[in-house]
């Protein structure tokens, strides 16, 4: 077996300048008008659209509504060949004005809400086909529908219902599983300082401002008649959940305004992290907000670029990375239309006249033709929501060389879809932030599918999914240019959240002096009056293996004081395998070893007391960490004591602040340091062709030849039709170990574009034959009952070792041969090829360093245990099919057990 260290470097292609920007490409954004592409042209929607995997094969499909009443959803084929329709029909006898796309019943399709003016706001639940529709009209009293989003409130995996209500307060509607929903008044709560009718909702959007891992939500807007920006039925709102209840905090963030909003949008625009705020207005000027980091909004809309570009009715806006250069843009529509070009520092350059034709009021967002940029389906509506003989275009965004990934995210404890996942690409340093949502502004849907933009990159450094549930999944050395699908809880990563073991002796302040103060009440990080620059300990038991990879780590701490100046803080641990526990002893703390990994920290301004957020949690403390687990001496249950100096002071609530409660000798303060390290114990092993006779072909005929210098896979010119086999020995993996993910990386030898169409499976047994060159030697052997399909991409460059020349997961075989009786760690196994077209890789022949090689990434831990289905109502809206794609053309519909689609193994450390 390859140690995790090797295989990671086997893994990472050494290419220098791997950037997260567009060096070496240019960016531009080029749309094309490809309405020809639609059954028929004439249809023209209202505001509220959408684009979504209707039909569950993978593409985003369009969903419209003729003169705002008549359901169509378009299914995206093949690239460039026309959409297929399903006609539904009318869904009311008005025009609807929102329209959000979800799974609310977990029945493997995405359910649509659509709501008007008080015409019965309603879910329309897809059946177990997705061809047709149940609907299900809300309770509670009517409203006047602005905006609507599916949100899962309370983290159980099942998504609730925000619905905006223009004219009085908004309602809120509990899934109570199953799709079923109930009205729920008082669960967030709109109150408004000073009181009034609870009016002047026109769009919300749910998203994780203060970075503390629980969605929060910002309501725009407006209320026509009103003319004075005091007035609370016109001041936008913004609700911070911590975990226990909804504070109203706009006034306090920085985003009270009053300038009658239509929409607001959240985006990380800098690469912090955070997530900036855009927020449209109908008639004055519109805002950009930078988020400090601190729970608070600083308005840098004159130093944007923006001041003076929208002076205009707005109605929806939108970021997205449309030139995929790396930095997320803005689209504005409304009385007219903008794109600006995103700099990655907050600063917009606006592209001239970016969609032919008239002014765009509408649009829904998502890629449209598989070629990995964002594409526009836009409408005509006349302000806001009225008729309009224009009808709707769907815009290709044209390529322009820029490298980009797409992450598609499978829920097995949180939602199906991952709607409130937290989803981070980093690349050389650089952080992009995409938040998944279902339903959003004003109006429309966009895809669920987050496009992440690289321009020059050759591969990613890591992708990191944050679940609703808590769990962290994560990828590294990621190819770029494809669709990523992640499962929940693939990856193997465990989060491990530890709090300070009693109330006394395991966090300590130790003076300049060297005096140490064991029973705080807080901590001073680290400057206290006159004890100095202080030393903070803090000692924690961790369940962390030994040797087990440290992906993540942090100390997330809760604000006892305000504090505003400048701090330098640098933390490490003791460097020993057990540390013992802290005494009141001079120089207790200062006289103990450390680690040779320094974390530093330059922590932002804590501004609010009782804030536990992102602006009170250290940097990342996996080097700390990672030192600690790879000790000789390190066992699962050992103490580690962070050590904390520096200059400046930041106030923190201590173990011992009086709200400690003791529970099994634990404590459970809520306010107390809190230890988070994220670690998995996945392996890796790589097996690589060894030999000249490892690797072979046999023809249609039965001859076998075991010395080509490479592999056609599979036709050889005359020679149709043949099977080839790839003999690995000494496979370290033990016999009934859960695989996670197995693959074999072949490398091209020739360029080959045509169709190819292969199939894989393996010899079913732990100690195969070794290759002969006997005729008919591959094809007598007796093959898994599993087997992988392996649609080839094209092989476009001689050397190219990429996700192209790249099996599909090959985990079902792989785990068939680990489960037999007859295997053991280092048996030998033999994997076959056959299936039609071709391919040419390089053989052990044409170079050892180049032959193919077997990744195998495993653990033994048990697997995900799948939730139930219900497929919802059984009141159906009839409806007709056309063309190409269909609803029905789906997977099966069912939530995957473990990494089945996770495309990319994690190596062992990166930092």
């Amino acid at each position: 077996m390859i140690s995790p260290s090797a295989a990671l470097r086997w893994l990472i292609r050494a290419h220098a300048g791997l950037l997260l920007s567009s060096a070496g490409a240019t960016p531009q954004v080029v749309f094309l008008d490809r309405t020809d592409l639609l059954e028929t042209s004439d249809v023209r929607s209202g505001i509220a659209m959408g684009v979504a995997d209707m039909n569950g094969d993978g593409r985003d499909d369009i969903v419209r509504l003729h003169e705002g009443r008549g359901l169509r959803i378009e299914y995206q084929g093949a690239p460039g060949a026309a959409f297929g329709t399903l006609v539904h029909g009318n869904v009311s006898l008005t025009r609807q004005w929102s329209l959000s796309i979800a799974d609310a019943d977990h029945n493997g399709y995405r359910d649509l809400f659509l709501g008007g003016a008080y015409d019965g706001a309603r879910v329309l639940f897809a059946d177990s086909t997705g061809s047709s529709f149940a609907p299900t009209v809300l309770p509670g009293p009517p409203l006047f529908v602005k905006g609507s989003q599916f949100v899962d409130i309370n983290a159980d995996g099942w998504l609730d219902l925000f619905v905006g209500h223009g004219e009085a307060d908004s309602h809120l509607y509990r899934n109570t599983g199953g799709g079923g929903f109930e009205f729920d008044p008082e669960w967030i709560g709109a109150p408004t300082d000073p009181s009034s009718d609870g009016s002047g909702y026109r769009a919300s959007v749910f998203t994780d401002y203060d970075g503390d891992g629980d969605v929060d939500l910002h309501v725009s807007k407006g209320r026509d008649g009103v003319a004075s920006p005091d007035d609370s039925r016109r001041i936008n709102q913004l609700f911070r959940n911590d975990g226990q209840a909804w504070t109203e905090v706009g006034e306090v963030a920085g985003v009270a305004l009053g300038e009658q909003s239509w929409a607001a949008e959240f985006g990380d625009l800098d690469g912090d992290g955070d997530m900036d705020a855009f927020v449209l207005n109908e008639m004055d000027a519109s805002s950009l907000l930078r988020n400090n980091g601190d729970g608070t909004f600083t308005d840098v809309t004159r130093l944007s670029g923006l001041a003076g570009e929208l002076g205009f009715f707005g109605v929806q806006a939108a970021f997205r990375d449309f030139d995929n250069d790396g930095h997320l843009d803005l689209l504005v529509s409304g009385e007219e239309h903008r794109l600006f070009l995103g700099d990655g520092a907050l600063g917009f350059t606006r592209v001239a006249a970016p969609f032919p034709g008239p002014s765009v009021s509408s649009f829904a967002l998502g890629d449209l033709n598989g070629d990995g940029f964002v594409d526009v389906y836009a409408g005509y509506a006349g302000l806001v929501n009225l008729p309009s003989s224009e009808p709707d275009r769907l815009f290709f965004n044209v390529a322009n060389g820029n490298d980009w990934l797409q992450v598609s995210l499978v829920g097995t404890t949180s939602d199906l879809g991952g709607v409130g996942a937290r989803i981070e690409v980093r690349n050389d340093g650089a952080l992009q932030v995409r938040e998944v949502r279902a339903g959003e502004g004003f109006g429309g849907s966009h895809s669920p599918v987050q496009s992440f933009g690289l321009g020059a990159a050759d591969s990613v450094d890591r992708v990191r999914v944050l679940w609703p549930s808590g769990a962290i999944d994560e990828l590294w050395n990621v190819d770029v240019n494809q669709r990523l699908e992640i499962v929940e809880g693939a990856t193997g990563v465990r989060d491990v959240a530890v709090a300070l073991i009693g109330l006394e002796f395991n966090d300590a302040e130790e003076s300049e002096g060297g005096e140490v103060w064991l029973r705080n009440r807080d901590l001073e990080l680290v400057e206290d009056g006159l004890r100095g620059d202080q030393i903070v300990g803090l000692r924690y038991a961790l369940d962390v293996p030994p040797g087990a990879t440290v992906v993540d780590a942090w100390v997330q701490f809760t604000a006892e004081g305000r504090d505003f100046d400048e701090a330098q803080l640098f933390i490490a641990a003791e460097a020993t395998d057990d540390a013992a526990g802290i005494e009141s002893l001079d120089m207790n703390l200062s006289l103990r070893p450390r680690t040779t990994s320094v974390v530093p920290w330059s922590p932002v301004s804590w501004t609010e007391i009782g804030r536990r957020s992102s602006a009170e949690r250290t940097p990342s403390l996996r080097s700390v960490i990672q030192e600690l687990a790879d000790r000789d001496g390190w066992n699962e249950g050992n103490h580690a004591l962070l050590l904390i100096t520096g200059t400046g002071r930041r106030s923190a609530y201590a173990s011992d602040d009086g709200l400690s409660v003791l529970a099994s000798g634990v404590n459970i303060n809520p306010n107390a340091p809190t230890l988070h390290v994220l670690y998995t114990d996945h392996q890796v092993t790589v097996s690589a062709v060894r030999g000249p006779q490892s690797d072979g072909e046999e023809r249609e005929s039965g001859y076998v030849t075991l010395t080509s210098f490479d592999l056609e896979l599979v036709d050889d010119g005359s020679n149709l039709g043949q099977t080839v086999a790839l003999h690995f020995e000494d496979v370290a993996v033990p016999r009934g170990a859960r695989i996670e993910r197995a693959y074999i990386q072949f490398t091209a030898d020739e360029v080959g574009l045509g169709s190819c169409l292969l199939s894989v499976s393996a010899e079913a047994s732990g100690h195969p034959a070794p290759l002969e060159a006997v005729d008919g030697n591959f094809t007598s052997r007796t093959r898994t009952a599993a087997s992988v399909p392996w649609p080839v991409l094209p092989w476009e460059q001689v050397g190219d070792a990429t996700f192209a020349q790249r099996t599909p997961d090959l985990r079902p075989i792989v785990q068939e041969l680990v489960n037999r009786v007859d295997w053991g760690s280092g048996s030998d196994t033999v994997f076959l090829i056959s299936g039609t077209g071709t391919r040419t890789a390089e053989s052990f022949e044409g170079g050892a360093a180049s032959s193919p090689k077997l990744i195998i990434e495993f653990s033994t831990r048990p697997g995900n245990v799948p939730p139930t289905a219900d497929a919802g109502g059984d009141i159906v809206f009839g409806g007709s099919s056309t063309g190409g794609a269909s609803p029905t053309s789906r997977r099966t519909p069912e939530v995957p057990e473990g990494p089945s689609r996770s495309e990319c193994s994690r190596p062992a450390s990166v930092d």
